[in-house]
C-alpha cells in the first residue's frame, strides 16, 4: 500500500513538472506589453509604409524565456511576424507577401500537366 501512495504521489509529482515546462501562447494588447517590446512595436511600424498596423500581439512563455510576437499588416497585402524579447530585442523578421502566395498557389495547379 506504501508503494501505490509512493507511485501516484511520483506521477504528480511529474504531471505538475510537465506542465509547468509547456510553452504558454497568450494574445495581448499592445498597453500590456512591457515598454521596451511597445517601443520595438512602435519604431519598427514608423520605418514601415504607411499605414501600417498592428494586427496581433502574442506573449509565449517557454523554457528560454518569453517572447513577444507581433504581427503587422502594411497596405498591399505584406504581413510581417516580428519576435521580440521582453527586453525589446527584435530577434526574427519575417515577412509574408500575399501575392507571392496567390502566385505560389497558381503555379500549382499547373503540376501534372505536361
Amino acid at each position: 500500500m506504501k508503494l501505490k501512495t509512493q507511485l501516484v504521489a511520483l506521477a504528480c509529482s511529474l504531471a505538475v513538472m510537465g506542465s509547468t515546462h509547456a510553452e504558454e501562447e497568450k494574445e495581448i494588447a499592445l498597453k500590456d506589453a512591457p515598454k521596451k517590446v511597445q517601443k520595438a512595436i512602435k519604431t519598427l511600424i514608423r520605418l514601415l509604409p504607411d499605414g501600417a498596423k498592428l494586427e496581433e500581439l502574442h506573449k509565449e512563455t517557454e523554457d528560454e524565456g518569453t517572447i513577444y510576437e507581433a504581427e503587422i499588416e502594411v497596405p498591399g497585402g505584406t504581413e510581417y511576424e516580428v519576435e521580440i524579447t521582453a527586453q525589446g530585442k527584435i530577434v526574427e523578421i519575417e515577412m509574408e507577401d500575399e501575392e507571392d502566395d496567390k502566385d505560389d498557389d497558381d503555379d500549382d495547379d499547373d503540376k501534372g500537366d505536361d
